[in-house]
């Protein structure tokens, strides 16, 4: 995919701003930038504006300033607090297989099976 003109300028010109701005002593926050790979706009994911809705973290998305294109999928940090409730789900779970096969055979284990495959999933998810 061949770039415009104008969008090889305007690449060049942000380009040559991050050089300049990157400061000398290392700081947490720092900037991240992607690229398009279709129209090859430089996009800032601090200032990004985030699309979509909050089904468990799994439809939001950033487009592309220049094409609309969707460039990153999941932008921001893992849930902890979803995390930890996954651990807790894994753990009741083999607790749960532990205590209900003497009484209960078959079901016991199943009950302990899914409740640690539920917080595998919420781990996955989160």
């Amino acid at each position: 995919m061949l770039l415009t003109e104008k969008r090889r300028r305007l690449f060049s010109r942000e380009k040559s701003k991050l050089e300049l701005k990157q400061p000398l002593v290392p700081t947490r926050s720092k900037r991240q930038y992607i690229i398009c790979k279709r129209c090859g706009c430089l996009t800032d994911l601090n200032k990004a504006k985030i699309s979509g809705y909050n089904s468990e973290h799994s439809l939001r998305h950033i487009h592309c300033n220049g094409c609309g294109k969707i460039i990153k999928w999941l932008p921001g940090e893992r849930d902890k607090v979803g995390i930890v409730e996954g651990v807790f789900g894994i753990f009741l779970g083999g607790v749960l297989a532990y205590l209900l096969y003497p009484s209960l055979k078959i079901y016991g284990l199943q009950a302990g099976f899914f409740t640690s495959l539920y917080g595998f999933f919420k781990i996955l998810i989160s």
